[in-house]
């Protein structure tokens, strides 16, 4: 199994992929596609029940949208059946390719690993300065602390259904008692912004630029074999277009 290469060469490999699905017309193209999926699926190591939970919507979606994109088009075009159906089919694997690798890359690059990756680059080709570091540096803040509170709201939620305190188990209602709560989270969130800055004065940030990296990342072997990957993914895809 191929160890985990940088994010930013799976980032990449995303890309090159999604181009890809959007430009594939020959159900060969398609094959090669879902081969590669499966294989991405099978080398990068992920939890796959997060990445069910991800792509869980996309189950009923589909179906649903391939029932209103056939129904539409016996309707208002002149093609055959089996032409309709076969639209139809090759747009739905287009959209459970596109969601389903981009949820496994997404399950795959960590965000704070991505910024490392980034500032590994951006501190060895000598791009550096106090605006680049406050920049990465607000981008980790946002990145940590919005899970803590995504886990707050679902906390309070959960505590009140604990305690008997409402029984509708609605989506309008949770909105609603989220609502209700929402100075509190505003306040809290405030008085740790406030505690923040000041361990960030007490600590003396920006006065040494640039600054250092706890974990930086490189590039290996892995890189140069998931590159080498992409290259005979295109190379295959156009061949059999």
């Amino acid at each position: 199994m191929l160890d985990r290469p940088n994010p930013i060469t799976l980032t990449l490999f995303l890309i090159v992929y999604l181009m890809l699905v959007f430009s594939v017309e020959a159900v060969n193209q398609f094959f090669l596609l879902v081969l590669t999926a499966i294989a991405l699926m099978s080398v990068v190591r992920i939890d796959v029940r997060s990445l069910y939970l991800r792509i869980r919507p996309l189950i009923l979606y589909v179906p649903v949208m391939l029932v209103i994109y056939t129904g539409s088009s016996l309707l208002l075009t002149s093609d055959s059946p089996a032409e309709v159906a076969e639209a139809a089919f090759l747009s739905g694997i287009r959209i459970f390719l596109m969601v389903v690798v981009t949820a496994t890359v997404i399950e795959a690059v960590s965000s704070i690993r991505l910024l490392d990756a980034l500032r590994t680059i951006c501190r060895r080709t000598a791009l550096r300065g106090r605006v680049v570091e406050d920049t990465f540096q607000l981008m980790n803040l946002t990145f940590r602390f919005y899970p803590m509170l995504k886990e707050e709201v679902v906390a309070i939620t959960n505590l009140e259904t604990y305690m008997g305190l409402s029984s509708d188990n609605g989506r309008i209602s949770r909105v609603k008692r989220i609502a209700t709560h929402l100075p509190s989270l505003i306040s809290n969130c405030l008085h740790r912004a406030e505690n923040l800055g000041i361990a960030m004065e007490s600590r003396r940030y920006g006065t040494v630029l640039p600054r250092g990296i706890a974990n930086p990342v490189g590039f290996g072997m892995s890189d140069l074999l998931y590159l080498l990957l992409t290259a005979l993914l295109v190379q295959g895809h156009f061949s059999l277009a």
